[in-house]
């Protein structure tokens, strides 16, 4: 396989390393943000099945199923990209690939019908099933113009489904780790556009407030 010399990957780390530090920070700080909406989705979501809320439930089973999926996606683009090692930096981009190939085939079933009967029975303004379809229609269009080159990366770089050495080592080392990241922050882009909706939602129920008002009356 061929790997950066010594001196081209000194180079290219003196060159990268306040991009990759700033990367890590960025990353960091997110995850933080990630990770306590996390917590407070677990936990109001506890609250809520106390009460008999199916729809309620829904709507933080499918708000914690793309906070995880981008958790994933923020932890191993970040380390794809700050890894100096070859094969490291290979490593993680092939299960970034499948980490995004399987992102758009789950997401859009978890917000398929039962979870927009769910929206539907809950909230009124149908302006959140239109974000919600528009979100589910960007990860469509993702999947059609990347699936083939992701699915080939998962099959035989990450699954190694194909037994085949020698095609395994050719498809780690064509890997374009530049087009993973720009693709990764793309689906990213699709994902961060759940959770205004989300919270919206949320605030509309104000959901908190009937579940204080319901521990009061016990």
């Amino acid at each position: 396989m061929k790997q950066p010399n010594i001196l081209a990957n000194a180079i290219e780390r003196t060159i990268l390393a306040v991009p990759r530090q700033s990367l890590r920070w960025n990353s960091r700080k997110k995850l933080r943000a990630l990770l306590g909406a996390m917590e407070t989705c677990i936990a109001t979501r506890a609250k809520v099945s106390k009460l008999n809320l199916p729809d309620i439930e829904r709507l933080f089973d499918a708000s914690l199923f793309c906070l995880i999926y981008e958790a994933d996606l923020t932890v191993l683009s970040r380390d794809m990209t700050c890894r100096s090692a070859w094969w490291d930096s290979r490593l993680y981009a092939r299960l970034l690939a499948m980490t995004m190939l399987e992102c758009v085939e789950d997401i859009p079933a978890v917000l398929g019908k039962s979870f927009r009967q769910a929206l539907t029975n809950v909230v009124t303004d149908r302006v959140h099933l239109q974000q919600i379809s528009k979100m589910t229609g960007a990860l469509s269009d993702f999947r059609k113009n990347h699936e083939h080159e992701l699915r080939e990366i998962r099959q035989i770089a990450a699954a190694h489904r194909d037994h085949d050495s020698r095609l395994v080592a050719s498809s780690i080392e064509r890997l374009d780790l530049r087009k993973l990241t720009v693709l990764s922050q793309e689906l990213g882009s699709s994902l961060m556009a759940f959770y205004p909706t989300m919270t919206e939602v949320l605030l509309e129920l104000n959901i908190l407030r009937e579940i204080l008002r319901s521990r009061s009356n016990k």
